[in-house]
């Protein structure tokens, strides 16, 4: 009898230990996992501007927040995403709010196009947006240019923002 005893105490021992085991383990998500993360934002908070001339530059603020030395890949696309948040903050009639394409590139500060950035942990990089008019007839309409920043590392999108461009007619400026 004094042997089962021992061996119901042992057994419990081993399967408390196990079940403590189990359950202390994280398993944190993937971007966390692979530590990455960044922050995307646009210079003095201003996402929102108007191109009177034949392009407008946006200046954007990469910082590397994770602990490891990260490459990045900065894409651009044309969006209509916010859109209905733009029509509530700018538009006061019912009117649907036209919108036009903008081509979009990114420039370093020496103005050279961007294949790659590689940032140290904790490092920040300033770099350019232009955008540039397509169509040279489409006034009173706005473009929404979504930058993106992939981790060639994690192969996703980490961060991104949205640039607001209006369009104006230059003839009633």
């Amino acid at each position: 009898m004094k042997r089962v005893i021992k061996y119901i105490s042992i057994i419990s021992i081993i399967l408390v230990n196990l079940s403590l085991t189990k359950t202390n383990k994280v398993f944190p998500k993937s971007n966390t996992l692979n530590n990455c993360t960044a922050i995307l934002e646009v210079e003095k908070n201003r996402n929102s501007k108007s191109i009177f001339k034949s392009d407008l530059k946006y200046k954007l603020i990469l910082t590397n927040t994770s602990n490891k030395k990260t490459s990045y890949k900065v894409e651009m696309e044309n969006t209509k995403e916010e859109l209905k948040n733009l029509k509530s903050r700018f538009s006061k009639s019912k009117k649907t709010i036209k919108t036009s394409s903008l081509k979009a590139i990114t420039l370093n500060s020496k103005n050279k196009s961007i294949n790659e950035i590689v940032l140290n942990p904790g490092e920040k990089y300033t770099f350019n947006v232009l955008l540039s008019k397509i169509d040279t007839k489409s006034f009173n309409t706005w473009n929404l240019t979504k930058v993106k920043v992939y981790s060639l590392e994690c192969k996703e999108i980490i961060a991104s923002t949205i640039l607001k461009t209006f369009i104006p007619n230059p003839e009633l400026r």
